[in-house]
């Protein structure tokens, strides 16, 4: 497991507050209703806590967190 994949991890497992996020690493996180709006910044808090990254709200996206995969991959072209 990569440093970006595990940082993911940690992150969507803290913020969503289950670990049933990784039976599919391709499922939509807020069409499955682990993440809404106030999750989206509760990962914007993490990512820049555990990175030292300074994000606006505007930096990130639901689409940028709506999976595993889609947060790993934000994380590989910001850090």
């Amino acid at each position: 497991m990569g440093d970006n994949e595990r940082l993911a991890r940690e992150i969507l497992e803290k913020v969503c507050e289950t670990d049933e996020i990784f039976e599919d690493y391709e499922m939509d996180l807020v069409d499955e209703g682990f993440i809404d709006s106030f999750a989206l910044l509760s990962v914007i808090l993490e990512i820049e806590k555990r990175t030292g990254l300074k994000l606006q709200p505007t930096d990130i996206k639901k689409e940028d967190i709506s999976s595993i995969n889609s947060l790993i991959k934000f994380l590989e072209n910001n850090r």
